[in-house]
């Protein structure tokens, strides 16, 4: 029998079993990194919307209505701030005497060229109630 005439088969199934462990491991590991930027996205998402609802309640705890009464109707003015991982600007229009439609636009600019650029936008329209009452009747 002449050994040198034999054909074995081991080798191309090794190699082909190792070509298919490859595609598999290289597959899961582009699945993990696909889940880890959703994950972050959805994250940063969350953020931007808090963010924008940030800048609203912080425009309306600390409402000016001295300096807004004195702008005209549909007349506009914004206010921005920055905080460590995202900045937001809220625009606030003023629509009737009582009555004032705040925009914010939130930014994430954390996570660097990858992952920030998040951006949310929030509206709400405010109203400015006032009691008028009389001094001696109050007391």
């Amino acid at each position: 029998m002449n050994r040198h005439a034999r054909r074995g088969f081991a080798l191309p199934v090794a190699i082909f079993a190792l070509v298919v462990l490859g595609v598999l491991m290289t597959g899961g590991f582009f699945m993990a990194r696909q889940q880890s930027r959703i994950s972050v996205a959805s994250q940063n998402s969350a953020r931007s919307f808090y963010l924008a609802e940030r800048g609203n309640e912080e425009i309306m705890s600390n409402w000016q209505h001295k300096a807004l009464i004195q702008f005209a109707n549909w007349e506009d003015t914004t206010v921005s701030d920055t905080i460590n991982y995202g900045d937001w600007s809220v625009t606030i229009t003023k629509m009737t005497d009582r009555m004032y439609y705040l925009d914010a636009v939130a930014n994430v600019t954390e996570g660097g060229t990858v992952f920030a650029g998040a951006q949310r936008r929030v509206g709400t329209v405010g109203r400015v109630w006032t009691l008028d009452l009389d001094v001696p009747g109050a007391l």
